[in-house]
């Protein structure tokens, strides 16, 4: 069902004395954020992008599309956030040359049927698990993704946490991520996932 998603939520709204940008059925449209933006969520919206914004911060998720597909999110930075950034139904995106740091949950979380996305030049650090990929055929690329660990033992961190297949994972870096003998920089349980050059 829809209904979770199909809110309706006026311009005139602030979150954290920030604005927010609540969207829906938008196409073929570009919008230039600024320091002044809390909040992005996008849902049944197709080609659009969000750029330049630096605060993002203190939501559940800072970035949320929800059937959005062939969008980009370029140069953001998130966190203290539940998820970075949060892809619900949605494919064939692009995230490029954005920060995701100390959200106390995923950087990134790809989800449900959001298939084919790109993360391009990311910068993926002191997040719970740096990026979870819970979808098909996704790539990851030219990414730094380290320090995504818990302070303490029994909660297990991962880089990079891959529960599906198909995915890649090529020329980044990940370092120092987990910490604990049941931590890892990449954790795959699926199938035919490729990891190259890193």
């Amino acid at each position: 069902s829809d209904n979770p998603f199909n809110n309706t939520i006026w311009s005139n709204n602030l979150i954290n004395g920030k604005n927010i940008f609540y969207l829906k059925n938008i196409q073929d449209t570009e919008f230039q954020l600024n320091e002044t933006t809390g909040y992005v969520a996008c849902g049944w919206c197709n080609n659009v992008t969000f750029r330049n914004a630096n605060n993002l911060s203190n939501n559940s998720q800072a970035v949320l599309f929800y059937k959005t597909n062939a969008s980009m999110v370029e140069n953001i930075t998130s966190f203290d956030n539940k998820e970075g950034i949060y892809l619900f139904y949605s494919g064939d995106n692009k995230i490029v040359n954005s920060t995701f740091r100390n959200n106390y949950d995923y950087g990134i979380y790809i989800d449900t049927n959001s298939l084919n996305n790109i993360i391009d030049t990311g910068i993926v650090y002191h997040n719970w698990d740096g990026i979870y990929i819970n979808a098909d055929g996704n790539n990851i690329t030219k990414s730094n993704i380290s320090k995504n660990r818990d302070t303490g033992p029994g909660f297990p961190n991962k880089g990079i946490r891959l529960y599906s297949n198909n995915n890649t994972v090529d020329n980044s870096n990940l370092t120092n991520n987990g910490g604990w003998a049941t931590d890892a920089e990449i954790y795959i349980d699926f199938q035919n996932n490729k990891i190259l050059n890193n």
